[in-house]
């Protein structure tokens, strides 16, 4: 098994409960994506399955290996190649392969730019209560899209605990860029 988050996130709390979670049969947990982009639709992959952020994955490497899925996932990438088909690249790949494979997170563990802004509305009000429980209590927060917390003018709520964890780092003498006013 294995925990992978990007680098543009922040762990906000402990996520040893992510490892001890039971997801089988899925081969990979996420959180779906926030930004509501109907991917696996316009890939012609499935109308009705959700669309998960790979920023954070659970990966049971059993399943994963048996099922040769990085395999998979880069012959999709070679064979959907053309500029206009993937848009969002690896994660794009992923789902594809992954689409009717993965658990799904509560969306605290994948605490997305757009959750966070409160830029997205979702559609049922069980996932409008959830982003709402991300909003006031994120596990895990991800700088994903153009917000990220060392472009000037960003005003993410959580741009001071980047920098505050990056001074932490070798790093920590990077000047900070200015805050939207």
């Amino acid at each position: 098994r294995m925990i992978y988050i990007d680098c543009d996130a922040i762990v906000m709390e402990d996520i040893s409960v992510l490892w001890d979670l039971d997801i089988s049969p899925a081969i990979v947990a996420a959180v779906e994506d926030a930004g509501q982009h109907e991917r696996l639709k316009k890939m012609n992959i499935s109308d009705t399955a959700k669309y998960f952020n790979s920023g954070i994955m659970i990966i049971d490497f059993e399943p994963w290996r048996k099922q040769n899925i990085s395999k998979k996932v880069i012959d999709f990438i070679n064979d959907n190649s053309s500029e206009d088909f993937l848009v969002f690249h690896d994660q794009d790949a992923l789902n594809a392969i992954l689409y009717d494979q993965w658990h799904e997170l509560h969306p605290r563990w994948n605490a997305q730019t757009h959750i966070i802004m409160n830029e997205k509305t979702p559609p049922e009000l069980i996932d409008r209560i959830r982003y709402r429980e991300t909003r006031a209590e994120p596990a895990i927060v991800h700088f994903c899209g153009g917000d990220k917390p060392w472009n000037t003018g960003t005003s993410h709520p959580y741009r001071d605990h980047y920098f505050r964890y990056m001074s932490f780092t070798k790093w920590n003498t990077i000047d900070r860029p200015a805050m939207n006013q």
